[in-house]
């Protein structure tokens, strides 16, 4: 049975040779027969963001068993500083705060962080690992709700999540393994941008002008980072601003039909089973030489996502893939694989 996750099978589509790099590709220090293989950068440009995302949702954790979440944040997030506790603390405490009673009053919470691996077809399973599970208390339904913090939403941001792999595999997956209906809820935390160092967020900053604080630039105003304020006084604050519709905002219920559900499954089924005959084919080739042309005719590049977001943000394999440079231990490690399922019962 071959294991994916849900990041290889975005990555793969956003661009299939970066999946390669990135989750096949042999690291030049590691032994040919490696449990785990693919190409990390020593330097990513998007550290801060995994690192904190993950804080943020191992949070929402402890807040939905009811633990205090101070002390926790403190110390997991010891290594993002300050400014980037703060952030968390605070929008965890918001969307338990702003949200969590609403969804309380109508759902029964079932678990969180749910993991497991389902079996798409005979050959192929992925790894989920679920934020939130909620039964409706009213319908009997199951709730799927996955935080996503962001810098804002677009005005798509809906459409597009009803549109996604996660939506439609997720929801499969746990029809298949309940039986019973199921949807799915995205929950948004606006955090703002990250920019020249400082966090630009209502969360952690307050900008004066004539002696009031407000969380919106204007011209002549002065940025008060909020960091030595308690939550409480935050929360006073934040309220007396009605920032709630800022910082938060949810899809709500998303429910693609059956015929969308298994479109999606059969076809990631299909494709991901194609994948692994592509790299079989490439680990059996001994000559380097001939495995880099074999794998630049079965392989397609997508120039699109090479500089997609600016020069500054460029892919880590456009050496790797316009260059002909090769990988080595200052630039890339062996990649951690974060997806290891720990199942958990039904």
């Amino acid at each position: 049975m071959i294991v994916v996750s849900r990041s290889a099978v975005i990555t793969r589509k956003a661009c299939a040779m970066k999946r390669y790099w990135a989750y096949h590709a042999p690291h030049p220090d590691a032994p040919l027969d490696a449990p785990v293989r693919g190409l990390t950068p020593t330097m990513e440009g998007n550290a801060l963001a995994k690192l904190r995302g993950t804080l943020f949702h191992n949070t929402m954790e402890q807040v939905v068993q009811g633990h205090d979440i101070d002390a926790y944040v403190a110390e997991a997030g010891a290594p993002l500083g300050l400014e980037q506790q703060t952030l968390v603390r605070r929008a965890a405490k918001a969307w338990s705060r702003w949200r969590s009673p609403d969804l309380r009053d109508r759902f029964a919470p079932l678990s969180a962080e749910q993991e497991w691996s389902w079996a798409m077809s005979p050959f192929i399973a992925q790894a989920l690992r679920m934020d939130l599970i909620l039964s409706d208390r009213e319908t009997g339904e199951l709730r799927i709700l996955d935080y996503k913090t962001m810098s804002r939403p677009d005005p798509n941001w809906t459409d597009r999540l009803a549109h996604s792999e996660q939506t439609h595999l997720y929801i499969q997956a746990l029809k298949e393994r309940t039986g019973r209906e199921v949807s799915m809820q995205y929950e948004g935390i606006i955090i703002g941008k990250y920019e020249d160092g400082i966090q630009k967020s209502p969360f952690v900053s307050a900008f004066s002008k004539h002696g009031s604080l407000s969380a919106q630039w204007a011209s002549g105003s002065q940025r008060i980072p909020t960091l030595d304020w308690s939550d409480d006084q935050w929360f006073e604050w934040a309220e007396a601003q009605s920032l709630q519709s800022q910082l938060l905002c949810s899809t709500g219920r998303i429910s693609p039909s059956p015929q969308q559900l298994l479109a999606t499954k059969n076809a990631t089924a299909y494709a991901e089973l194609q994948w692994a005959d592509t790299v079989a084919r490439l680990d059996a080739e001994p000559d380097p030489e001939a495995q880099r042309l074999l794998r630049e005719t079965l392989i397609e590049r997508n120039p699109d996502a090479c500089l997609k977001y600016g020069v500054g943000h460029a892919c880590p394999y456009v050496g790797l893939c316009w260059h002909g440079h090769q990988p080595d231990a200052d630039t890339f490690t062996v990649r951690i694989d974060h997806h290891e399922v720990k199942e958990t019962p039904a």
